[in-house]
């Protein structure tokens, strides 16, 4: 519990611990903790079940905050009442609450979410905001990836997204793939996969949308999307046996 006060913590396990609120770490009454390569995990609270901030920011970096349980809001992360706390590079996963699985914003907080992964957090089918729930509030989301919670990515009013490289959607990307284009049709594959089953890869970040595949006919040797002389130049040039 941190009460007016500001300590490093650095390179902990906080785990299996169980209060009402915070069920890891509690911040209250202007509280800036800095927390840093830390793995909160396994925390059970009715409010935060990970890390709970209210009327505090702390800097939270490099963490682990996965598997946390609230029995009511914010299973990984609570923000309230003017709590502005800065989050990056870190992993909020596998936290299930009622409303708010992985991080709750509310009454004027505006936390700042850079660089981090909110994935797979859950909250009942009548719940609100798997991933991040947001109201009277205004969090700042940037270069940051936020997929597969159920049964919303992002809730409420205010969230703001802002900057190049955030992603928001039902299924999480596969590292390291890309466009694959085989058989007139467009899928989402590592290269050895998409090698492996006589693919063309495009490279490593493409999406269909951006590059999508050409369409094949027969004839169109060269691929370029059009029969033409140069399909007949290169059949000419490679007249013969096949190796």
């Amino acid at each position: 519990l941190c009460n007016e006060s500001s300590p490093t913590i650095s390179d902990c396990m906080i785990s299996n611990n169980t209060a009402s609120q915070g069920g890891g770490i509690s911040c209250y009454y202007s509280s800036s903790p800095t927390i840093s390569g830390c793995t909160i995990s396994d925390n059970t609270a009715d409010y935060g079940g990970g890390i709970l901030c209210n009327e505090s920011s702390p800097t939270i970096s490099d963490c682990m905050i996965s598997n946390n349980t609230s029995s009511d809001i914010a299973g990984g992360l609570y923000c309230d009442n003017n709590s502005s706390p800065t989050i990056t590079d870190c992993t909020i996963s596998g936290n299930t609450a009622h409303y708010g699985g992985g991080m709750w914003c509310y009454e004027n907080s505006s936390p700042t979410i850079s660089g981090c992964t909110i994935s797979n957090n859950t909250v009942p089918a009548w719940g609100v905001g798997g991933g991040i729930y947001c109201s009277e509030s205004s969090p700042t989301l940037l270069n940051s990836t936020v997929c597969e919670n159920s049964p919303s990515q992002i809730d409420g009013e205010g969230i703001v997204l802002i900057g190049m490289g955030n992603t928001v959607a039902a299924v999480c990307p596969i590292s390291g793939s890309g466009v694959c284009c085989t058989n007139d049709a467009c899928v989402i594959a590592e290269q050895a996969d998409c090698l492996a089953f006589h693919g063309t890869w495009l490279g490593e970040g493409t999406t269909c949308d951006d590059s999508p595949c050409p369409t094949s006919c027969i004839g169109d040797v060269t691929g370029d999307g059009e029969v033409s002389i140069n399909d007949l130049l290169t059949v000419i040039d490679n007249w013969g046996p096949c190796p």
